[in-house]
């Protein structure tokens, strides 16, 4: 018997235009990509009790939680979702999600320096496959790999810019 095939999720995709990366510890965080994450919470808040935030990279996900555990730039009560289901993209293995958020964080070559976490295609369908109804990726447009740019800018369903 053939497997069943499930649909993708909807995919918005989020516009960053002036975000810019910091290195940090080797690794990557984007305060602005984090601000407009937030401010899109506060706007379209998810209709899930429960809502995975992702990102590539670990220092990004962690300073999401951290700064929403300080307050920064979040209206509302805290969410329990920012709290307990923040976290890089290997941390999901074992979890999916009706609705997930990811941040792409990186904005200088992308490309040459992104490694797999930004241009494999099985990394792409591990995000896929953790989320069952809603994607929500935020990213500057002009520095997302040609891998994520087929997968989650060219195919959304919506585009916004924050």
């Amino acid at each position: 018997m053939a497997p069943v095939a499930r649909a993708a999720p909807t995919i918005t995709f989020v516009n960053v235009a002036d975000s810019s990366e910091l290195s940090k510890k080797g690794s990557f965080i984007n305060k602005e990509e984090i601000k407009a994450m937030f401010k899109y919470l506060n706007v379209y808040p998810p209709h899930v009790p429960r809502y995975g935030v992702m990102s590539p990279f670990r220092k990004q996900a962690q300073e999401i939680s951290d700064l929403h555990e300080r307050g920064w730039n979040w209206r509302g009560p805290k969410s329990d979702s920012l709290e307990r289901y923040a976290g890089s993209v290997e941390d999901f293995v074992s979890l999916s999600f009706h609705t997930a958020l990811i941040s792409f964080a990186k904005t200088e070559d992308a490309e040459r320096d992104g490694g797999s976490l930004l241009n494999s295609t099985d990394m792409i369908d591990f995000i896929l496959s953790r989320v069952t109804n809603e994607l929500v990726v935020f990213g500057r447009e002009d520095a997302m790999t040609e891998a994520w740019n087929q997968a989650f800018k060219i195919p959304a369903n919506k585009t916004i810019e924050i």
